[in-house]
C-alpha cells in the first residue's frame, strides 16, 4: 500500500532572470513548453510560467523517473501526467502577483489557489457594489474586505 504524501511548494517570482539563468531553465523544457513560454509578452508573466513549469517537473522527480514529461489536459484545461498509468497522484499549479505555489499528492487529487491581495479603493466598491449594499458596508473599515 502506497503512503499518501501532501507537499506543498511557495516559490517567489523574484526579480528577473538574467539571460543565461533563463536560458538554462529554458533549456530543459520540452520544445512546445518553451514556445509557451517564450510567447509572453512581460518577463514577469514569462517567468511565471518558465519557474511554474519547471517547479512541477523538480517536484515530481521522486515519483515520476522522466525529465522531459509529458504534461497534457483534460477537457477542463486541468493538467495531468501523460503516458504514466502507474502515477495515481496529483499535482495543481497556482501563481498571483509575486508567488508560485504548487501542491503535490501520491494518491488522489490536490488542489491550490493563491491571490494577490491588494487594497480596495472606494472606486471599486461604488463599480461592484449596489446602493444598497455600498450603504451596508459604508461605516466599516475598508482593511474589512481585504
Amino acid at each position: 500500500m502506497i503512503k499518501q504524501t501532501i507537499q506543498l511548494f511557495a516559490l517567489p517570482l523574484g526579480a528577473q532572470l538574467a539571460p543565461p539563468e533563463r536560458d538554462a531553465f529554458l533549456k530543459v523544457l520540452p520544445c512546445e513548453v518553451q514556445r509557451k513560454v517564450q510567447q509572453y509578452k512581460h518577463w514577469q508573466d514569462q517567468q511565471r510560467a518558465l519557474l511554474g513549469s519547471t517547479l512541477i517537473r523538480w517536484a515530481l522527480l521522486p515519483y515520476i523517473d522522466d525529465v522531459l514529461l509529458h504534461l497534457a489536459h483534460n477537457e477542463f484545461g486541468r493538467p495531468y501526467i501523460a503516458g504514466h498509468p502507474q502515477w495515481q497522484g496529483d499535482f495543481n499549479l497556482s501563481h498571483s502577483g509575486d508567488w508560485i505555489v504548487l501542491a503535490v499528492t501520491t494518491i488522489g487529487r490536490v488542489g491550490i489557489d493563491v491571490e494577490e491581495i491588494k487594497p480596495v479603493s472606494e472606486d471599486m466598491m461604488i463599480y461592484a457594489l449596489s446602493e444598497t449594499e455600498r450603504q451596508l458596508v459604508s461605516h466599516q473599515p475598508l482593511h474589512v474586505f481585504l
